[in-house]
C-alpha cells in the first residue's frame, strides 16, 4: 500500500495536467461508485437507519462538490423491507451550509 504522501504527489501531478483526481479514502466520499460502459453513471450513499439522512458536514460537502462536478449521487436507505431512495433533510442542509461559509459561495 502505497504511503499517503505518495498518493497526494501522485493526485497532484495529474490535477496540475488538468484532471479530477477524488480519492476513495476521503472522509466524505461515497459509499459505491457505479459504473457501466466504462463510465461512471452516479455515486451511492448507503445508510441503514431508522430515519436515514447524512449525518457528517464532510458528506455534505463532498456530495456538493461531485454534483458541481455533473455527477449523482444517490442516497439509499437499506432496511428489512428492502431498498428505497431518500432525500436529505432540507434543514439539516441549511444548518450545515450556515455553519461552513464555503458552501454559501
Amino acid at each position: 500500500m502505497p504511503s499517503k504522501g505518495a498518493e497526494e504527489k501522485v493526485k497532484k501531478h495529474f490535477e496540475d495536467k488538468g484532471y479530477t483526481v477524488l480519492n476513495r479514502n476521503d472522509v466524505g466520499f461515497p459509499d459505491l461508485i457505479v459504473l457501466k460502459d466504462r463510465e461512471v453513471r452516479f455515486f451511492v450513499e448507503v445508510k441503514s437507519m431508522q430515519k436515514p439522512d447524512l449525518r457528517a458536514k464532510s458528506q455534505l460537502e463532498y456530495h456538493q462538490y461531485l454534483n458541481k462536478l455533473g455527477f449523482e449521487v444517490k442516497y439509499l436507505n437499506v432496511n428489512q423491507r428492502g431498498i428505497k431512495e431518500f432525500k436529505i433533510d432540507p434543514s439539516w442542509e441549511k444548518t450545515v451550509k450556515e455553519r461552513n461559509v464555503l458552501l454559501t459561495k
